[in-house]
């Protein structure tokens, strides 16, 4: 079918491919979003079993296009003999009309030469053209030269083809030719032929392929190599080539004819036929015994790569196995850490919690205390205002704020030593109002209740700064604050 034919049926074809590569795309992007774990370990041993399966059936893709055909290679070199009075220049001139020359070598003293031509078609026509021409009373022979850098090939496979050939051979140097030959109806004969552009690159893959175990693909069957030893078989013998030695006479004087039986060269012929035919048996039976021996190890080959593939299989599987066990404890590890990251954070959160406990309890009770020494020190202020208030009444001078825990100023506006009443109650000698206060006003003021003692060594500065605060603090408090407390 042509190839715009086959165009015109293909966008049917790739339409339904496109909805349907998109509706894998979808599948896949709706799969993967509701993957879990059991799907992620599935999922990656289904992806090991694949790469191994990929790994097992590999496969080297070569370029199968028809190459262009190399110029001035080893093929397109020719053989010219019978030369005489001839140089270089003169040859290139002979040759030049059948193609670009490359190469003219020119030994006078022998009188042969070699010159190589830019195409095989080019040198094959040169052949054609200019053998068996007269030059200078003498007849020209032109064949082709013997390519001294090819080798050849044995024991591969009938799935190497031109190009596995070409590939295989490459590292050793550059190849100008590698073909593998088949006989009459396209089927390899499991040989070809390696042509490389330089002599010391066929050296160097024979001397490698023949002290090591080459291979050309998966089955274990090493190649053999050989020098490539060129054969005419286009021009054969002519009888005007035959050198005319002292036997040719002879041999030459009965013409070609069945032996007679009972003559002396039928015994002789007889004899002759008679070592072929053993020696044809004996190769018969030595092939027939080889090739049975080839056939039990290609059978023992075979079920050995299957083992292989087997053992190999099973290591696959242990290795996934290993790698699931391996993937299941770090899990389990990362739990466990985890496990324990929260158990950690939960004793810190209990430990910071009884610290918090405990600090507001000890903020609770400093509280309480502060509120009992605050209520005690009102009750006490509230008790001197009262005093000062009755002393306002009976006209009497007030009296200063007197610090916290100490008696009230004396006559002379100090807190000095002087004289105490009994057990410390009451003023002594010196206290009291003055004299001038006695007077009809009411009676003098008597002994009354004392605020207690501070116990241990009294210091006024430390007092006054007390009274000071006390004081802003008192300033501080709104009007209704002070009702409240003198109401309670």
């Amino acid at each position: 079918m042509p190839e715009n034919q086959r165009r015109s049926h293909s966008p049917r074809r790739s339409s339904s491919s496109g909805t349907k590569t998109k509706r894998e795309k979808s599948s896949n992007e709706s799969s993967s979003n509701t993957k879990d774990g059991a799907s992620n370990r599935n999922r990656d041993s289904n992806s090991f079993k694949d790469n191994y399966r990929q790994e097992r059936n590999r496969t080297v893709s070569y370029s199968s296009g028809l190459k262009k055909e190399r110029k001035f290679t080893g093929r397109c070199r020719l053989f010219v003999g019978n030369l005489v009075d001839c140089d270089e220049q003169e040859m290139k001139e002979m040759f030049s009309k059948y193609g670009e020359v490359a190469e003219v070598f020119v030994n006078k003293e022998k009188g042969f030469g070699f010159i190589r031509l830019d195409t095989r078609l080019n040198a094959e026509a040169a052949k054609a053209g200019m053998d068996m021409t007269q030059r200078k009373g003498r007849t020209v022979r032109v064949r082709f030269a013997t390519h001294a850098a090819a080798i050849q090939v044995h024991e591969f496979g009938s799935y190497v083809t031109n190009e596995v050939l070409e590939q295989a051979f490459s590292q050793f140097g550059d190849v100008e030719r590698a073909v593998v030959v088949c006989d009459d109806r396209g089927r390899s004969k499991n040989y070809g032929i390696v042509e490389f552009a330089r002599k010391s690159s066929a050296n160097n893959a024979m001397h490698k392929v023949k002290d090591n175990l080459f291979l050309l693909g998966r089955t274990p069957k090493p190649i053999t190599v050989k020098a490539y030893e060129q054969e005419d078989e286009e021009d054969g013998l002519p009888e005007k080539n035959l050198e005319r030695q002292p036997g040719y006479q002879k041999e030459r004087e009965v013409p070609p004819h069945f032996a007679t039986p009972g003559t002396f060269e039928y015994e002789w012929a007889q004899r002759w036929k008679s070592l072929e035919e053993m020696e044809q048996s004996q190769r018969e039976t030595l092939d027939k015994q080889f090739k049975e021996a080839r056939e039990k190890l290609e059978n023992e080959m075979q079920q050995a790569i299957k083992d292989h593939e087997a053992m190999l299989m099973r290591q696959a599987d242990m290795q996934r196995r290993q790698e699931e066990m391996r993937r299941h404890e770090e899990m389990q590890h990362r739990e466990e850490m985890r496990r324990q990251e929260m158990m950690q954070k939960e004793v810190e959160m209990m430990r910071r919690r009884e610290e918090e406990r405990r600090y507001q309890e000890e903020l609770r009770m400093q509280e309480e205390a502060r509120h009992r020494e605050e209520m005690m020190y009102r009750q006490r202020q509230d008790d001197f205002m009262r005093r000062q208030e009755e002393m306002m009444r009976n006209d009497m001078r007030p009296m200063p704020f007197p610090p916290r825990g100490m008696p009230p100023k004396g006559p002379r506006g100090d807190w000095g030593p002087g004289p105490m009443g009994p057990m410390g109650m009451g003023p002594g000698p010196g206290m009291g109002p003055p004299p001038h206060m006695h007077g009809p006003r009411g009676p003098p003021m008597g002994p009354g209740p004392m605020p207690p003692m501070r116990p241990g060594r009294f210091d006024p500065e430390m007092d006054r700064k007390r009274e000071r605060a006390d004081r802003d603090r008192l300033a501080a408090r709104s009007p209704r604050d002070h009702d409240k407390r003198r109401k309670y």
